[in-house]
């Protein structure tokens, strides 16, 4: 019997060694993914409503009441339904309002993970001649961002490296659906110390190249509808974290030219880490190309692939705002865990 037990132990640990390796060299020696440093074009359709402010109704003797905000509900909320009926966007939830005529309706939301329901009833605003529940809301969101790789077997894509919040909130918009986009980039506007510049320009939303599926504080993963682009696309092995190492790199973006260019950084700090986190690692651009033209990392270029000796080693997430030189960059094993690309 401890013979039996011995030898029990012993496959044990053989066969969390050996999962271990397949999670970390393993993985790294055969994947391959294509890099592209493309800016994009983001749209997200929330699922439900963000509540971003209470506003004041008068009622018909003209005082102020704040309905939503009697019954509890805050900025930071997300409402997912009125009377049970799912909420579609703004305008679907304007108009169940109105179809109370003032009488209470059941409205559920979210509160971070935590369900809530409470009855609250509408105002009639006279000025607007609709009932109103004293509250701004927000059905979601656009902006440019940049495509970190695309996965060759799969089709799925990840971006950004970090996630897409609301902006009055600071909450992490919920995707009812959401699509990416070819985008233009018409001006940059550099980084200065104390103040990180953008990238702005233009995307057509009716010509998707993309889903989005999830939006995490890890970045914008889904599905890559244009194939035909991966033609333009560099195919390279990627590195696990255990690979990275302090000195040169190059990270792969999109400026106002709209090519995608490489330019020279340095990686000056490793972070250990056991589960996934965006600031994997800390970077600092070089290359004075890029430095005349942003004045280092700018937002808008969150998502760019950072390759060294020849592979992905992960993505730019954020910029130092006190050093818009440095900014910190995510180990790419955990934007591919995210995308569920293995």
């Amino acid at each position: 019997m401890k013979l039996i037990k011995r030898k029990l132990l012993i496959c044990s640990i053989v066969l969390v060694f050996m999962l271990s390796v397949f999670s970390t060299g393993a993985f790294a020696a055969e994947k391959k993914v294509y890099i592209s440093g493309q800016s994009i074009g983001i749209a997200i359709l929330s699922d439900g409503l963000i509540v971003t402010k209470a506003v004041e109704v008068k009622d018909k003797k003209g005082k102020s009441v704040f309905p939503a905000a009697e019954a509890g509900i805050r900025p930071g909320d997300v409402i997912k339904s009125v009377n049970g009926t799912q909420i579609k966007d703004a305008r679907h939830f304007s108009a169940l309002i109105n179809e109370s005529n003032g009488k209470a309706v059941s409205i559920t939301y979210l509160r971070g993970d935590v369900t809530r329901t409470v009855d609250v009833t509408p105002c009639y605003d006279e000025a607007s001649e609709e009932y109103k529940l004293g509250i701004l809301v927000r059905d979601g969101t656009s902006g440019i961002g940049t495509l970190t790789f695309v996965d060759a077997e799969s089709s799925r894509y990840g971006a950004l490296g970090h996630s897409v919040n609301d902006a009055t909130t600071g909450i992490i918009i919920p995707v009812q659906e959401g699509n990416i986009t070819n985008a233009t980039i018409k001006n940059v506007v550099k980084s200065k110390n104390g103040s990180p510049g953008e990238l702005s320009g233009a995307f057509d939303l009716f010509s998707p190249i993309g889903s989005i599926e999830k939006n995490s504080q890890f970045g914008i993963y889904g599905e890559f509808y244009n194939t035909k682009a991966l033609d333009g696309m560099q195919l390279i092995p990627i590195a696990t974290r255990d690979e990275v190492k302090i000195g040169k790199a190059q990270i792969l973006c999109t400026l106002d030219d709209n090519v995608q260019q490489y330019y020279d950084i340095n990686v000056i700090k490793i972070n250990s880490q056991s589960k996934k986190d965006v600031k994997g690692m800390v970077i600092e651009v070089t290359d004075p190309r890029l430095i005349e033209k942003t004045g280092g990392i700018v937002q808008g270029m969150s998502g760019s692939p950072i390759i060294q000796d020849g592979k992905l080693i992960g993505a730019v997430t954020h910029v130092m705002i006190n050093d818009t030189l440095r900014g910190y960059g995510m180990f790419i094993e955990w934007m591919l865990d995210e995308a569920k690309v293995s």
